[in-house]
This record gives C-alpha cells, structure tokens and sequence, in this order.
C-alpha cells in the first residue's frame, strides 16, 4: 500500500496468514472451513474477541479486534467473512442471562451463526415460542454451536423476534450460489417445528445487556456495522495489494490503479479514526453519542462506497485474469463485491 498506516499483514502472524491462504481453496471447494482453520481460529482464541470474560472471554478492544478481522480477511476474503461473523455473533454472549451463557459460549468452539432476514413464523406457546421457517446466507452453518433467527410472531404479523437455537433443531441447505466469498461456508437453514424457550430469546431491539461494560452497551446495527466495514477493508486492500504488484500494469492504467489505492488508504484511515474516537468515548461515558454514530456509520459506508470502487477500477484496467474464474484475482475480485453488498453497508 501507498499508505504507511498500520498494513492488515502485520496484525497477524505470518504463518497464520499463510495457512488461511493454502487452505482457502479447499474452503471453496467444499464450502466448509477446513479442520486446521478451525483449529486455528480456537487455537488463537480468535472466536472469543467479544466474549466477555465472565464466559471466559478475551473481551478485547474493539478497534483491535477489528483489526484483526481485516487482517484474516486480506488473507481470504471468505475465511474472514466466516470469522467475523463468528466472533461478531459470539458478542450476544453478553446480551444472555450469565447462566445461558456459560453453558453456551464457554466452550472452546462457541460459534453463532444467524441470519438477518425475517424467515419464519413463531407461535407463543405457554413456555416458547414454536418455530418453523428457512433463513438464507447463514455464514459459518456447518460449525456453529447456536443458530440465531428471526421470526414473525404469528403469521401475517409484522412484530418480529429474534431467537436462539441449538443445532439439533436446525437442518441445513447446502448451496451458495453467490459471486463470491465460496470459503465462508455459508448456507441456508431450515428449522421445523422446534420448541425454543423463552429464555433463548435475543433482545436486539431493547438492549438489555447482562453485562454493564462499554461494548455490550452499543446497540447491535452499531456494532455491526463498522465490525462488517472491517472486513470489507481486508478484501479490498488485498485485491489493490494484488493488482498494484502485476508488473504488466502500466501507463495510465497504473496511475488508475494506484490512485485508487490511494483513497482507499484515506477512507481506511478515517475510519479508523472515527472508530478510535467512538470507543474512547464509549469507555469514559459508557455511551455513544449521536454524533459519534453518525460519524461511525458514514466513515463505514464510505469505506465500502471506496471499496467498490476499487472492484470497479481492476475491473477496468486490471488483465484479464480478472475474469477469469480460476486465478486468485478473479476470486478476490469476487469476495470483495459480494462482501460490500451486504444490505447494512449500503443503507
């Protein structure tokens, strides 16, 4: 990168790096991490970034664990994704009464995978709610331990609530057909007629966070938005990374390149200005102010607007290897627009 700030691969171990990438494309293949990701991913800790530490948690600072979201996906595109929405759904262990989550999350392998879509229908019951629908574009299926969804209340209704479920109630669709991110192991879910109880409902609504620190108090689109920002980050930097270092590209469309390059170094640094700015007054206050939000969500999406630009520029002056479905290009091409389509980064 043009820009000395602070690049993803420095965050991360060599090492690790180099084994997302060898086994990125078995990812692909089978749409399923590969034991040695997962292994690395627990082995780091890396699922437990935003596990509070009473669920024994890293809890780390957000900015960093951001970093380090990025920084996986510089090295794949899909791997990152599957981490990010892992470790990003593993913060719900904070919003669960303690109890629930120490039989949840305490484990080694805590990994939540959910779906933001509203497809199903829950019906109160005396203790629960029964529930049955199919959830797209659920990232990290095949490993999760809880499944997050979201139902209607009733059919027709247009209340909505979120539940937690245990894979044992939750049978899964293979078949990703998106441009890109094939290693994020992700699928869709059916679930029929399960019982869930009362207890497993997931408050994203009215946040009533059973633990009173600075991060479990950020209302969820709040979080999520620049944590997803984060890895859009990594698949761009990557694929300018990738781009600028062809040394067929040259004239004009080098300078298009690299100038490009370049603005996605600034929008990546003022977001992580904003980002540093927020949390510390997060810290000290305990809360967000407007107008940190506001600068939090506009610095995200501008990153993802700079992000796509970057698509759009290889695309144009890139060789054709772009297009070409086998080449690591290609694939990072794809992982990044798949990635910046996500519907809370372009609202």
């Amino acid at each position: 990168m043009s820009s000395n700030f602070d690049h993803p691969a420095a965050f991360v171990a060599a090492e690790d790096l180099k084994l997302i990438e060898r086994e990125s494309e078995t990812c692909r293949r089978t749409q399923h991490l590969t034991p040695a990701l997962v292994d690395l991913f627990v082995r780091r800790r890396w699922l437990r970034v935003f596990i509070p530490r009473e669920v024994d948690g890293d809890e780390w600072e957000w900015p960093d664990a951001l970093r380090l979201l990025e920084a996986v996906s510089w090295a794949d595109g899909g791997v990152g994704w599957a981490l990010n929405l892992a470790a990003g759904g593993n913060i719900f262990a904070g919003y669960f009464p303690l109890a629930l989550s120490q039989t949840w999350f305490s484990i080694p392998h805590a990994w939540v995978a959910g779906s933001g879509s509203v497809g199903g229908v829950a019906m109160a019951g005396p203790s629960g709610y029964r529930v049955h629908g199919r959830w797209p574009f659920v990232t990290g299926a095949p490993h999760a331990s809880i499944f997050t969804v979201i139902c209607r209340l009733e059919s027709g209704s247009d209340k909505t609530i979120a539940l937690a479920l245990q894979p044992q109630h939750v049978r899964l669709e293979p078949g990703w057909d998106g441009l890109g991110l094939h290693s994020s192991a992700t699928h869709a879910i059916v679930v029929e007629d399960a019982m869930v109880p009362a207890a497993h409902i997931l408050p994203l609504d009215d946040l009533a966070s059973h633990v009173q620190r600075p991060l479990y108090q950020l209302p969820f689109d709040v979080f999520a938005v620049p944590t997803l920002a984060a890895s859009v980050s990594g698949c761009a930097l990557r694929l300018m990374d990738d781009v600028v270092a062809d040394e067929r590209l040259a004239g004009a469309s080098r300078d298009a390149v690299v100038a490009t390059q370049e603005a996605l170094g600034q929008a990546r640094q003022v977001f992580y200005r904003a980002l540093k700015s927020a949390w510390q007054e997060v810290v000290a206050r305990g809360q967000m102010s407007h107008d940190h939000t506001r600068a939090l969500f506009n610095t995200s999406r501008q990153l993802n607007r700079v992000a796509q630009q970057c698509a759009a520029v290889v695309y144009q002056q890139a060789t054709m290897e772009v297009v070409m479905s086998s080449t690591p290009l290609c694939r990072r091409w794809c992982d990044l627009v798949t990635a910046a389509k996500h519907r809370l980064l372009r609202a």
